[in-house]
């Protein structure tokens, strides 16, 4: 049996928060779209794979 699951979260950082890819702090001051992260999990009860898809540019970690 194959089972499926799939998830989306919105992760968006909140206004103010520094810009990627400037010189200089540039804070942010609103967005037009939301960024998200999208999961989709598959299981056939012997393996277990699954795809992540995040709507970034820069991961500071």
């Amino acid at each position: 049996m194959l089972q499926t699951g799939f998830a989306c979260e919105i992760i968006t950082p909140v206004r103010g928060v520094p810009l990627a890819g400037y010189f200089n702090p540039r804070p942010n001051t609103g967005v037009l779209d939301d960024l998200k992260v999208r999961v989709l999990l598959v299981n056939n009860k012997e393996v277990e794979t699954g795809f992540v898809v995040f709507d970034l540019y820069f991961i500071n970690w």
